[in-house]
């Protein structure tokens, strides 16, 4: 296959800096990371086939904010909190466990993250 000359590059953003460049890869899911939750996910849906699990579910954590959690689980049949009260705009419940999965974070940061 020939490269075409008229070819060009996709620019998706100029002028980036390079500390808004690191957040934003630091916030891109790697392929280990993304093969631990999946394989989480499976071996809990495995251990007991009444969790359900969810991967990168938005919650509502506060007036006007949301985190996205790597993974959530809980148990099939809870019921429905109250409106308003639910854990996203579906009214699902708050999930019982949530996964934070770590390449090179320490400890306490995914502690942080998951609570």
């Amino acid at each position: 296959m020939e490269a075409d000359e008229d070819m060009k590059p996709i620019i998706i953003k100029e002028n980036v800096s390079l500390e808004a460049y690191i957040k934003y890869s630091y916030e891109v899911a790697l392929t280990s990371h993304g093969f631990v939750v999946g394989r989480i996910a499976h071996l809990t849906s495995n251990w007991n086939n009444q969790l359900r699990n969810v991967q990168e579910e938005d919650l509502i954590v506060g007036p006007n904010s949301y985190y996205t959690a790597d993974l959530t689980i809980r148990p099939r049949g809870r019921p429905r909190p109250l409106p308003g009260q639910g854990s996203n705009s579906e009214g699902k419940p708050y999930p019982t466990l949530v996964v934070e999965v770590g390449n090179s974070e320490s400890v306490p940061s995914l502690h942080d993250l998951s609570t």
